[in-house]
């Protein structure tokens, strides 16, 4: 069985996912997951929000 992890990337900073995915690696996960979406999808919507292209690069 291989386990993935999907982070959100919004209401967030780009800190906090940093740490969020180097977490997520040293527990083994086989991959991290983001989403395509251009807005978050709940909650505040002038909320911090990382699109994915962007994501990909950091």
């Amino acid at each position: 069985m291989k386990i993935g992890v999907q982070l959100w990337p919004q209401a967030t900073s780009i800190t906090e996912l940093r740490k969020a995915w180097k977490t997520a690696d040293a527990m083994g996960v086989d991959s991290i997951w983001t989403w395509d979406h251009f807005h978050p999808l709940s909650g505040d919507p002038d909320a911090t929000h990382f699109e994915c292209y962007s994501l990909l690069a950091v």
